[in-house]
């Protein structure tokens, strides 16, 4: 299989997919999609590797088919329910003689920022530590492009994202059992982002909310950079259990059939005499429930999990910053009435993610999709940037190397 093809799977609670495709002068082009049920999974969790295992080898060789090749390495999705985003920041003084910012000056604060992160007994370290922007001398102002600028101090702002290290083990040892090996990482939260929003948006001010089954995942944007984002382990399949436990179908799978057949989150939306026929197996009279007594169980959870992301955001003082409202994504985001729900607990208008990249496998599910679609994008971004630092070093460092001592010494 050519080395241009970049391939990602994202293993949900509900679903595992991998999308492969290239860089092209559009964008990204899409080569292969499949998606398969997944079981084994609890809370964004790895319970059961043989059968996470399976779900990833359909897929892989449902792609392969499509592309006529083997594919051996994936970047992965990290869609886990316990991811901590935390602020880092480093500063170096300038060293040219000019006092001017200097290619090498950004080399040392970059290298300084990466450092300034400890490693954490327990923790994985999702994709290092990422480069946010730069400042000078102790300023508040966000630079993109320091170089040639006047400082002493230059400073970098930045991210380091991590989560469980034995739930990430878990989880890529699945993926491998599957047949992939994992070449690189993405949050599922930023992935989702990715998909999802807007440039402008990013730009204004927003936050991305990915509504799974097992986890919920967001990340909060502004001047096009994150600001904060986390992972909880709730999602859609607590509003299943929830209903199981208020109205006893008989199954999980009948609870979940209520949930998508029937369940809304904007109680007041709901006529309070209205009834629905509850779910069943087979044949036969059925009973009904109240269709508001139904909302109410799948607003509340949904509720719950709304505000624990606020609070969130709240005690990192960025939701002054979301003047762009908030996006949704995930499965959870064609819940009935939840982009009111959402409207209400944040105080920000909200709407759902489409996505427009002319594939029509894609498009039309835009939330299920934002994810996968935008961790595709950023594995494509990193191969070029990858390729574009290993030419750099493989011209420059050359010549580095004839006409400095530094070059010599290394």
């Amino acid at each position: 299989m050519t080395s241009d093809i970049v391939s990602v799977v994202e293993v949900g609670t509900t679903r595992t997919v991998l999308a492969a495709g290239c860089a092209a002068d559009e964008g990204v082009r899409l080569l292969a999609f499949a998606e398969q049920e997944t079981t084994g999974m609890r809370k964004g969790r790895v319970a059961e590797p043989d059968y996470v295992a399976r779900a990833v080898r359909t897929v892989r060789e449902e792609a392969e088919a499509q592309l006529g090749g083997r594919l051996v390495d994936a970047a992965i999705v990290c869609s886990l329910g316990d991811v901590s985003c935390d602020p880092v920041e480093a500063e170096v003084p300038v060293a040219g003689a000019d006092g001017r910012v200097d290619a090498d000056d950004v080399r040392r604060v970059r290298e300084a920022l990466a450092a300034s992160v400890s490693a954490e007994p327990g923790r994985f370290r999702l994709g290092g530590t990422m480069s946010l922007y730069y400042t000078l001398d102790g300023g508040s102002e966000e630079i993109l492009e320091p170089v040639d600028m006047s400082a002493s101090r230059l400073g970098m702002r930045g991210m380091a994202v991590s989560t469980d290290q034995l739930a990430w083990d878990r989880l890529v040892d699945a993926v491998g059992a599957g047949g992939l090996d994992v070449n690189f990482e993405v949050f599922s939260g930023f992935a989702a982002a990715a998909g999802a929003l807007s440039r402008q948006k990013m730009e204004d001010g927003v936050l991305c909310i990915c509504l799974g089954g097992g986890t919920t995942a967001w990340s909060a944007w502004h001047r096009r950079h994150p600001i904060a984002a986390g992972a909880l382990p709730v999602g859609g399949d607590h509003v299943t259990n929830d209903l199981l436990s208020a109205f006893r179908p008989g199954s999980v799978m009948l609870a979940g059939r209520l949930k998508t057949e029937c369940g809304r989150a904007d109680v007041e939306a709901v006529d309070p005499a209205a009834r629905v026929a509850m779910p069943q197996d087979s044949g036969g009279p059925g009973r009904t429930v109240s269709a508001r007594a139904v909302a109410q169980v799948v607003s509340a959870r949904m509720d719950e999990t709304l505000r624990l992301v606020r609070a969130d955001l709240e005690a990192r003082g960025v939701l002054p910053w979301l003047g762009g409202g908030v996006v949704l994504a995930g499965g959870g985001a064609k819940m009935p009435g939840v982009s009111s729900l959402v409207s209400r607990v944040f105080g920000a208008p909200c709407s759902v993610a489409a996505l427009r990249t002319g594939v029509e496998a894609i498009d039309r599910d835009g939330p299920l999709n934002a994810t996968i679609w935008g961790a595709l994008c950023k594995a494509v971004r990193h191969q070029r940037v990858q390729a574009a630092r290993e030419a750099d070093g493989g011209v420059r460092g050359f010549f580095r190397k004839i006409f400095s001592r530094e070059g010599d010494a290394s």
